[in-house]
């Protein structure tokens, strides 16, 4: 991922030329299109998508190009034209069953993707977890000693009067708006 990414790049930095740009790596292609908009689009070919009696997805290219990265996913219609700008898997078992290679080697191709892509389902949800613990601890350790300070300058707003406790509401004031601050950072 690294050298395609560097390698679109350097051709649109440098090079400056037309390029038609093939990966299949999204985050490539959708980085470089939000850094250079005027310079990177993101196509794809245009397809049918067709799922038999023998629950084989079957794709038929349609040889237009249209805006967005293919999907690979299927609605719950047997068959659905796709263009929107979304993705989800590869097309690698459908172009190697339309260049002839033969089944048993594609169904053992089905087994290790579907295992890939639930390792890459694991990953993610352990990272998304792993993200809300650190969110949490960092909310817990960072404003906790001024958290503690806005608890004594609400019971010092309780306890005093007249000017005392006018500083006293200012300073509590001034406190919860580094709160908010920090909260929004967060």
């Amino acid at each position: 991922m690294a050298i395609a990414g560097a390698t679109l790049q350097h051709l649109v930095q440098d090079v400056k030329c037309k390029t038609l740009f093939i990966t299949h790596y999204p985050l490539v292609a959708t980085k470089l299109s939000k850094k250079y908009p005027r310079d990177v689009q993101n196509l794809h070919m245009s397809y049918d998508a067709d799922v038999g009696i023998d629950r084989i997805r079957r794709i038929t290219f349609l040889y237009k190009l249209i805006p967005g990265l293919a999907t690979g996913r299927l609605s719950n219609s047997s068959l659905q034209h796709h263009s929107d700008s979304h993705f989800s898997e590869s097309f690698g078992i459908e172009c190697g069953r339309l260049a002839k290679v033969p089944e048993d080697i594609l169904a053992v191709a089905v087994d290790k993707s579907s295992h890939m892509q639930e390792e890459v389902q694991k990953r993610i949800k352990r990272n998304r977890s792993l993200d809300h613990i650190n969110l949490s601890l960092r909310m817990l350790t960072i404003p906790s000693t001024r958290l503690l300070k806005a608890a004594r300058q609400i019971q010092l707003c309780l306890e005093s009067s007249g000017i005392m406790r006018d500083i006293a509401l200012e300073d509590l004031r001034s406190t919860m708006e580094s709160l908010r601050t920090e909260d929004n950072n967060l």
